[in-house]
């Protein structure tokens, strides 16, 4: 048997065996809306969640704070998403939580030519968090760390600032 056909093999043996893990009940289902503030990006959020995990999406804009250009530049529009795994299979009750983001993470502001300019910044991090739930209303509270792409500004100076600090938090309703 070739070389992939094993490959083959095996992947469909181990699909069947967590196929028939997750048969042994229902896996109940919550919808999340409301709205999240991550770092400096305040938007909309969606999430969908189960008693392990969830995964959620974020749009907005990037907040007027020190180090934002938008009050220059007009609002920098900005979206973040990730995934969260709780603790204890909590994920439908209040619970602790670890989970990681990826999205436009800061907006980096230089002066260059008498001109500030923006640049928004890419990133992906990893966060713990707890998750607050009371009926249909939820709230979670998160602390992490974020890895930023380097850029090249207009003026090509290699900007490289690899690590900051992460803030998230939230609050919706279940649908």
């Amino acid at each position: 048997m070739p070389r992939w056909g094993l490959t083959l093999v095996l992947a469909a043996a181990l699909a069947s065996g967590a196929a028939h893990g997750f048969e042994r009940g229902p896996y109940p289902e919550r919808g999340y809306a409301g709205v999240g503030v991550v770092n400096d990006v305040l938007g909309a959020q969606l999430e969908l969640a189960n008693p392990v995990g969830s995964i959620w999406v974020m749009v907005g804009y990037h907040l007027d704070v020190p180090g934002s250009a938008s009050f220059e530049r007009g609002r920098q529009t900005g979206f973040v998403g990730g995934f969260r795994l709780f603790s204890g299979g909590g994920g439908l009750e209040s619970s602790w939580y670890a989970g990681g983001v990826i999205g436009t993470l800061e907006v980096d502001t230089r002066r260059e030519d008498g001109d500030r300019k923006a640049y928004q910044r890419l990133g992906f991090g990893g966060t713990l968090g707890y998750q607050f739930i009371s009926g249909r209303l939820r709230t979670h509270i998160g602390l992490g760390a974020a890895y930023l792409e380097p850029y090249t500004a207009d003026d090509d100076t290699r900007v490289r600032r690899d690590y900051i600090p992460l803030f998230e938090t939230g609050l919706s309703l279940s649908f």
